[in-house]
């Protein structure tokens, strides 16, 4: 059985190259498990259990997600200068932070193989939530698909901004964005699903380009049909 309480994570996570993205914040977690062997090699690959991970005061430095996200959509054109050009003032601060703040974390994991597997991640912010589920080797590999789900209120600032986004929200208002944290700690990237994104995209064009024609039929098929005054 394993407690740690208020733990800061610096205390053991390896520092980042330099401007490279890190966690920060004070971990608390209990756990209890089961070890194949006490010879050090074999300790982090042989230990399995279950716990519970808890995440306060957490920040991750250098790494705005949503600025993340948006800069790397680039079947929109000029997006981003889009948004800073358009959006009201206060939403352009979130964007313009340069790092993202959490809510406190609490999650259950389970351990096997020198693995973390993490089957109901729920982070969030002020602005969005990133439910999810994926591993995180204890070697430092992260493979984590989640879906950036961002609050209405801030969805419809968006999309005012860039009507192309509409195409991306849910039928709650939230924007939807697919998307993968992976990589080898401390250097973790932000991927989003392009593929889902562009098909969302082109559908919704493709279909306000057929609506579109088929008015503009109806339109001329409308007049054919009026009568011409007799003279």
């Amino acid at each position: 059985e394993l407690s740690v309480q208020g733990l800061p994570l610096d205390a053991f996570l390896p520092p980042p190259p330099a401007g490279q993205p890190a966690l920060r914040g004070r971990l608390t977690a209990t756990f209890k498990g089961d070890l194949a062997s006490l010879e050090p090699r074999e300790i982090l690959r042989t230990i399995s259990g279950d716990g519970r991970v808890q995440l306060s005061d957490a920040v991750i430095k250098d790494l705005n997600i949503l600025r993340e996200v948006f800069a790397k959509l680039s079947m929109l054109p000029g997006l981003m200068e889009r948004l800073q050009a358009r959006l009201p003032q206060e939403y352009q601060a979130k964007f313009a932070m340069k790092d993202t703040v959490l809510a406190p974390v609490d999650l259950p994991v389970k351990l096997a193989a020198g693995t973390l597997q993490m089957d109901t991640l729920a982070v969030s912010t002020e602005t969005f939530t990133l439910p999810g589920s994926g591993r995180v080797g204890l070697d430092g590999a992260v493979n984590i698909p989640a879906t950036l789900r961002i609050d209405p209120a801030l969805s419809e600032a968006l999309v005012r901004s860039v009507s192309e986004l509409q195409a991306l929200n849910n039928s709650a208002g939230q924007m939807e964005i697919p998307l993968v944290i992976q990589g080898q700690a401390p250097q973790i990237a932000v991927a989003p699903d392009m593929n889902y994104i562009a098909s969302k995209v082109i559908a919704a064009a493709a279909a306000d380009l057929l609506g579109d024609l088929l008015r503009k039929s109806l339109g001329d098929e409308q007049e054919e049909a009026v009568p011409q005054d007799a003279e």
